[in-house]
C-alpha cells in the first residue's frame, strides 16, 4: 500500500524517471522475473486454499438455542437438523477459520497490489516517455528525430522534383530547337530549283 501510494503521487519528472529506470532495470533480469512469477504462483495457491478452507458453516451458542426453541436459521434447514441440535463449533475450529480468513485477506491484497503496481508503472513509463519527447522539443535547436527524418525526406523529394523540372525545361528547349530547325529546312529554297536549272 505504501509503494502504491508513493507511485500515484504527483512526483517531479526526474524522480519519476529514475523510479521507472530502476524498476525496469530490475525486472529486465531473468532471475528476478522467475522469482516474481514463482512467488505470485505460490501466493495465488495460498489464496485459493485459504479461501476454500474458510468456507464452512459455524455453529455458535445462540444458534443452538434458537434451534431448540424452534426458530432455526435457514442455513440449517438444508442440513436436516430438525431432530437433533447442531453441535457447537469448537474454539479450535473457529481459530483455524479465522486464521484462513486472515491468510485469504493478506494473499488477496498482495496479489491485488502487485497487479496495481505493475499497472501504475506501465502508466508512469508512458508518462515519462511523452514528457521526455515534450522536453526534447522545447529545447532550442532540438527537433524530434522522426520529424527531422520526415523533413529530410521532404527536402530530398523537393530536390528530385527540381532536377526533373530542369530536365523537362531542357527537353522542351531541345524540342523547340528541333522544330524550328525543321521549319527552316522546309521553308528554305532548294539549291537545285527548276528556275536555276533553266538558266543554266
Amino acid at each position: 500500500m505504501g509503494i502504491l501510494f508513493f507511485l500515484v503521487l504527483p512526483l517531479p519528472f526526474r524522480i519519476r524517471q529514475k523510479i521507472c529506470n530502476v524498476y525496469y532495470k530490475i525486472f529486465a533480469n531473468s532471475t528476478v522475473k522467475t522469482v516474481v512469477a514463482m512467488s505470485s504462483a505460490i501466493i495465488g495457491m495460498l489464496f485459493v486454499d485459504s479461501f476454500r478452507r474458510s468456507q464452512y458453516t459455524v455453529v455458535l451458542h445462540h444458534h443452538q438455542k434458537r434451534h431448540t426453541g424452534g426458530d432455526l436459521y435457514e442455513e440449517y434447514e438444508n442440513e436436516n437438523f430438525a431432530h437433533a441440535p447442531p453441535e457447537i463449533t469448537p474454539i479450535e475450529v473457529l481459530a483455524s477459520r479465522a486464521y484462513h480468513q486472515r491468510n485469504t485477506y493478506i494473499s488477496g491484497f498482495i496479489l491485488f497490489f502487485g497487479v496495481c503496481i505493475a499497472t501504475i508503472m506501465t502508466i508512469n513509463k508512458k508518462l515519462v516517455k511523452y514528457q521526455s519527447l515534450i522536453n526534447e522539443n522545447k529545447k532550442p535547436g532540438k527537433t524530434d528525430p522522426k520529424g527531422e527524418k520526415d523533413s529530410q525526406e521532404i527536402l530530398d523529394l523537393k530536390e528530385q522534383l527540381r532536377l526533373k523540372e530542369i530536365t523537362l525545361q531542357g527537353l522542351k528547349k531541345q524540342v523547340g530547337n528541333v522544330e524550328s530547325h525543321y521549319d527552316n529546312e522546309i521553308n528554305k529554297p532548294s539549291a537545285t530549283s527548276p528556275s536555276q536549272k533553266k538558266n543554266e
